[in-house]
């Protein structure tokens, strides 16, 4: 996604955009750690496109996430249990499903809430919009690739910001060198990044987003940074109040 999928996207924004200036470019979670992984991998290419970069529950190395939800994943093993089913999609679109979590929402508002305080958002549920959830869920999750969740647990696990661990044989073949090798944010260059990060947040913790900061700091990358409480990592996308986003349009505006 982030050799392919993630330039793809910046060459079609560019096809369409008639000022031919350079992009602005705001990501949230796994959509933050694809460009994080691009810019270690492709920095020239990055810098020649993107003159700012916003990152909403930033993600990159994970190994403080406290969400009880990935922590059970891990203890099960899930990945060999989704190769012993055959499953290669985790969470699918399903509008038969859909319905069902709207309806509970709807019904039993308390189990909704409490699947968001299991998996990602600790107290923020105070900021996030609850009427508006049964709207939310109609389309949330939409699904990910086994490979994707997979490589999450791993670093996780490692508590590294590395690519897919293939196992130590195809590593040898695809990495030359027995452990996938390891993206260094010191190559991060010529990029101005602002993160915004959750105080509530179960995934993006702010124990990992400090030291995200700290390490691209070095280069000098980081123009902003905030930590707003009483959000989690989902409030970035259904909150009740808006007045965080005043901070990362004051940021936009400043490059246009």
């Amino acid at each position: 996604m982030a050799v392919y999928d993630l330039p793809a996207v910046i060459n079609k924004v560019e096809e369409q955009n008639l000022s031919n200036k350079k992009i602005i470019y705001i990501g949230h979670s796994q959509g933050t750690c694809l460009m994080f992984a691009a810019m270690c991998l492709k920095n020239d290419y990055i810098k020649d496109k993107i003159k700012l970069f916003i990152a909403l529950a930033p993600v990159a190395r994970v190994g403080g996430v406290s969400s009880n939800f990935l922590k059970v994943l891990n203890s099960i093993k899930v990945e060999e249990l989704f190769k012993v089913t055959k499953t290669y999609e985790v969470f699918p679109e399903d509008k038969k499903a859909s319905k069902f979590t709207t309806w509970v929402n709807n019904n039993f508002p308390s189990v909704t809430n409490g699947i968001l305080d299991l998996i990602s958002d600790d107290k923020s549920l105070l900021n996030n919009n609850k009427e508006r959830m049964s709207i939310f869920f109609n389309h949330y999750p939409s699904g990910s690739s086994l490979k994707a969740t997979n490589h999450f647990i791993q670093l996780f696990r490692s508590d590294k910001f590395h690519g897919y661990d293939y196992g130590k044989e195809a590593n040898m073949f695809i990495y030359g060198q027995s452990e996938p090798k390891e993206y260094n944010l010191d190559d991060i260059k010529g990029v101005d990044i602002g993160l915004f990060a959750g105080v509530e947040d179960k995934l993006a913790t702010l124990r990992d987003v400090r030291w995200l900061k700290e390490k691209l700091s070095k280069n000098k990358n980081v123009v902003e940074y905030k930590e707003y409480e009483k959000m989690g990592h989902l409030t970035f996308l259904m909150p009740l109040e808006m007045s965080w986003f005043d901070d990362v349009l004051s940021l936009i505006k400043k490059y246009t």
